[in-house]
């Protein structure tokens, strides 16, 4: 297990708006928190990204099948990073046109502090 979480240091858990881990979700709309983990030994650095040219630049991307995520979730812009999050993070979300699947991005925009 050592071995994984070192070459795949990221983790992620969906949670619902009571803070319980969710699998599969229905039909129905509920507001729901995914949140990314470092679970590596280390900690992670980003490479910096010149703000102006990062329109298709991003540090992470998660891609939902057609069906998973509304695609009118997206055009809405309901999605939205945390208070915490949103200082450090930049998220962009589109939609292939080839097969209609969802992508979330993130771009780191702020350096982490500095731990001594």
């Amino acid at each position: 297990m050592a071995t994984f979480k070192s070459s795949h240091p990221i983790g992620f858990e969906l949670f619902n708006a009571q803070g319980h881990s969710v699998l599969y979700i229905e039909k129905d709309n509920q507001e729901l928190t995914l949140e990314l983990v470092n679970q590596g030994p280390s900690d992670l650095s980003f490479l910096p990204v010149d703000q102006k040219s990062a329109a298709d630049k991003y540090h992470f991307e998660l891609t939902f099948r057609p069906g998973i995520i509304d695609p009118a979730c997206i055009r809405s812009k309901t999605l939205k990073l945390s208070d915490k999050s949103e200082k450090a993070w930049s998220l962009t979300t589109r939609i292939a046109e080839a097969d209609a699947s969802v992508r979330l991005r993130w771009l780191r925009i702020q350096s982490p502090p500095r731990r001594y």
